[in-house]
């Protein structure tokens, strides 16, 4: 019990020290607004800079018996956490769409079927822009309750399609993920070159994907694969500037996987600067560049 106890405490300095500043600013600004005393935010201020979690010392420094300090970490704990969720709701598209979803479900309850579907088809909408597969199955049954409450059998019928299509891509995407980190597991353990091999004769792994993020994981794994072969370099480099390409014709990948698709220019300049053309290595530097200035 003893163990389980500090881990938590560990976990909630952790939390507290890897708040980024605007993060920081915001659970700051979020505690100013939340009613009644605010006695955590003493715990927040010693926690801030703290390298261990020590609770005898923290008792003497805020003047808290034990099972104050228990309760101050409890508050601390829950405001902390209601702002980080405020905050993604604010920052990450994907979060507004589950907020979404939590809103059509909460229609559907009350027995508004109709305005419900209209939610679950804006949602879908959304959804299929930044691929968000798993929660597409949980509003595509949704949808389906709510055209069955309102007898539109025909459309019912239609979802069939739609249904298949997004299994699909949701399978597409798990076992591109799964491969993935069967690579990192054969890395961690200096697998041979004939082990990784075997891994990337999988048939998932022999085709461009069709969804943009599964696209990301697949270019991972080419690039793994040519480092691991020692591929042609010519044909390395235009395999890459063809990916970059059709990445930057979809900007909804700065919202699905922003890091994946800007490490892909250091990979086209690592790739340029293999046959030698440094300048066209430095001309994707500065777009990267570029695309770090954006907001």
């Amino acid at each position: 019990m003893k163990t389980s106890g500090n881990r938590r405490q560990d976990d909630l300095l952790q939390l507290i020290q890897i708040l980024n500043p605007n993060e920081r600013r915001y659970f700051k600004l979020y505690s100013n607004i939340q009613p009644g005393e605010k006695r955590y935010m003493r715990l927040f201020d010693a926690l801030e800079n703290k390298k261990v979690y020590a609770a005898d010392a923290l008792c003497n420094e805020l003047g808290l018996n034990p099972a104050q300090l228990a309760d101050e970490k409890y508050y601390l704990s829950q405001v902390l956490l209601r702002s980080l969720r405020n905050f993604d709701d604010e920052t990450q598209p994907a979060n507004s769409i589950y907020n979404a979803f939590g809103c059509a479900r909460a229609l559907y309850h009350r027995g508004l079927y109709s305005y419900s579907l209209n939610q679950t088809e804006k949602i879908l909408n959304r959804i299929n822009k930044l691929e968000l597969y798993s929660v597409a199955l949980d509003v595509i049954f949704l949808k389906q309750s709510c055209l069955r409450r309102l007898s539109k059998f025909k459309e019912l019928r239609e979802m069939e399609e739609e249904y298949r299509i997004l299994r699909s891509c949701h399978h597409e995407l798990f076992e591109m993920t799964q491969l993935s980190y069967a690579i990192t597991e054969l890395e961690q353990k200096r697998g041979t070159v004939k082990e990784a091999q075997k891994l990337l004769a999988s048939p998932i792994f022999k085709h461009k994907p069709n969804g943009l993020r599964t696209f990301i994981v697949w270019f991972n794994l080419k690039c793994y694969e040519h480092i691991l072969l020692k591929g042609d370099a010519v044909k390395w480099v235009d395999f890459v500037r063809k990916s970059v390409t059709y990445c930057a014709q979809k900007p909804q990948i700065l919202d699905m996987n922003p890091l994946g698709y800007l490490y892909m220019y250091t990979d086209l300049a690592s790739a340029e600067m293999g046959i030698g053309n440094y300048e066209g290595a430095i001309r994707e530097i500065d777009k990267l560049l570029r695309l770090l200035d954006k907001p």
